[in-house]
């Protein structure tokens, strides 16, 4: 929702002023567009209330368009350092940006200070960042290595050197492209038997779409986000249709074929050390269908539950279930096939219960950024109270930055050593 120009811009100050007027009867002449300016805010707060995730800083952000401040890493680089210093910081900060923006004001806004604060680079990406690209040689028509020098005067001789020019083109193509063989066909006058040439090497007689052509259409789709009847409209005004229905057929194709895959990877993702799991929506028209014939008392959501795995050998994998069943009910299909030998793994998600809807055994472990998040939408309302949640959390992720490299049990002393402390006092 954008901030909408009819929303009033008046303070405190003169709404109370209305009121009193209103109580004595006594309106001016501009009061008639003020009340109609407030009740307008009344009509576009009331529905943002009535949602049911609206929070403060969520409606502070829509109606107001105001960002959120982010805490940067220069507010305190030690996580050790008291909250004096930090004041200290935020003052020579404050300073520095006064005389940045007065220097500004005097015209001296490009100087030497300012050109190293830009960031180095043309914006233009390297050819090596192209590993796509078609590669095409092109060698001189009439110049090889070994041969003279043409400029005039000069005896010397040609030589390659180990980097060539490289020249990066672009063309435009339809999404799915197609090649046309026309072969000629021959027939007998006597017998009226007929003879035509082989299609090219690796073109099959019987199927018309090369794998290729499969799996982009899955991956423009699935992994592009882009809508069947998208790709359709692109296909057929570049020439080349492919109807919705075909699209859906090939990715069904496409899926059946890496269907093995997949479960190889539920297989291997089960002895994982760390799972994340979350939830989201997700509409599946064949259980729209269904619920016309279930009970109320029967479930009726539908979600999508997005899994990243590590395994021991710090290997990830993604995977995702789509269906009635709660990302911690997935959890328990995944760990039907862990080794028993294996130690409980650890389970990482936010607090919602619905992630732990589950049978197996796990270590829990909440996400503090969910959290965090909980304290930074009321940071207005209690500043302080807030602010200081946020401050012990910024010291545990400091501390976190400090175990990279570590394994997982010097990480662990380390965290009880430091984190451990920070955590006890904000519980307290």
């Amino acid at each position: 929702m954008k901030r909408d120009d009819d929303l009033p811009t008046t303070d405190m100050t003169e709404i109370k002023r209305l009121i009193e007027r209103v109580k004595q009867g006594k309106l001016d002449q501009g009061d008639a567009q003020l009340i109609e300016k407030l009740l307008n805010f009344l009509l576009t707060i009331v529905p943002l209330l009535q949602r049911k995730h609206t929070s403060t800083r969520r409606m502070r952000e829509l109606m107001l368009g105001t960002k959120e401040k982010k805490r940067g890493k220069e507010e305190a680089k030690n996580p050790a350092e008291g909250s004096g210093s930090g004041a200290e910081e935020n003052s020579q900060t404050d300073v520095s940006k006064e005389s940045a923006s007065s220097s500004a004001c005097e015209g001296d806004s490009y100087t030497q200070e300012t050109r190293k604060l830009k960031r180095p680079g043309h914006g233009r990406k390297a050819a090596s960042e192209y590993p796509g690209a078609k590669l095409v040689r092109v060698n001189h028509p009439e110049m090889a290595p070994g041969d003279p020098c043409p400029e005039s005067g000069c005896e010397g001789r040609l030589h390659q050197l180990e980097q060539p020019n490289v020249k990066i083109y672009l063309t435009g193509l339809p999404l799915i492209s197609a090649t046309k063989y026309e072969r000629p066909v021959l027939r007998c006058s006597d017998c009226f038997e007929r003879f035509v040439a082989d299609l090219p090497e690796g073109v099959s007689e019987k199927e018309k779409f090369d794998p290729t052509a499969d799996v982009a259409i899955a991956l423009y789709k699935y992994s592009g986000g882009m809508p069947f009847y998208r790709q359709a409209r692109m296909q057929e005004s570049c020439g080349v249709p492919l109807p919705e229905s075909v699209q859906f057929e090939r990715c069904e194709e496409v899926a059946n074929a890496v269907f093995p895959v997949y479960r190889h990877l539920v297989e291997l993702s089960a002895d994982g050390k760390l799972f994340h799991i979350d939830d989201t929506r997700v509409r599946i028209l064949s259980c729209y269908r269904e619920d016309k014939d279930r009970s109320e008392k029967e479930r009726r959501a539908t979600h999508t539950s997005g899994f990243v795995i590590k395994d021991e050998g710090d290997h990830k994998i993604a995977l995702y279930f789509s269906g009635r069943r709660h990302a911690g009910e997935n959890l328990d299909h995944v760990l039907e096939w862990r080794s028993p030998s294996l130690p409980m793994p650890i389970k990482m998600s936010d607090a919602a219960a619905v992630n732990g809807k589950k049978m197996a055994q796990t270590i829990d472990a909440n996400c503090l950024a969910h959290g965090r998040g909980k304290f930074r939408e009321l940071e207005e309302i209690f500043p302080v109270e807030c602010g200081q949640v946020m401050e012990a959390i910024r010291k545990v992720y400091q501390y976190d930055d400090q175990t990279k490299g570590m394994s997982d049990q010097e990480r662990l002393e380390y965290h009880q050593k430091h984190s451990g402390p920070v955590m006890k006092e904000l519980r307290e």
